[in-house]
């Protein structure tokens, strides 16, 4: 969910994450969108950097040492959107595809 801030738009995030062998659980994250000279900025809720990305590039690479985040963004069919996320490294190998639409009411 986004809700307008000071600076931008503070984003809330919650799912039910799924593993085999593993009962479902909650999963959630907090992260904060700018723009800032055409960019979209996307911080972790703590102020550190995340990623960015443009209107003409609507992808974005992030590092967490050792793993690589490579998100790319559809906007297409606004204001239904997606995310989708190829995970590499030592330890993590996922596609991970997340469908966002807006609330009812």
């Amino acid at each position: 969910m986004f809700t307008p801030d000071r600076c931008g738009l503070a984003y809330h995030e919650t799912g039910r994450l799924s593993l085999p062998g593993h009962p479902p659980m909650t999963a959630e994250r907090r992260y904060h969108w700018r723009e800032e000279d055409g960019q979209l900025i996307i911080e972790f809720d703590d102020g550190r950097f995340f990623h960015s990305f443009g209107n003409t590039t609507q992808s974005a690479t992030h590092w967490c040492d050792p793993d690589t985040y490579r998100v790319c963004y559809d906007f297409n069919a606004w204001p239904v959107w997606q995310s989708t996320w190829d995970v590499s490294g030592p330890r993590k190998a996922y596609e991970m595809i997340n469908s966002f639409r807006p609330l009812a009411g």
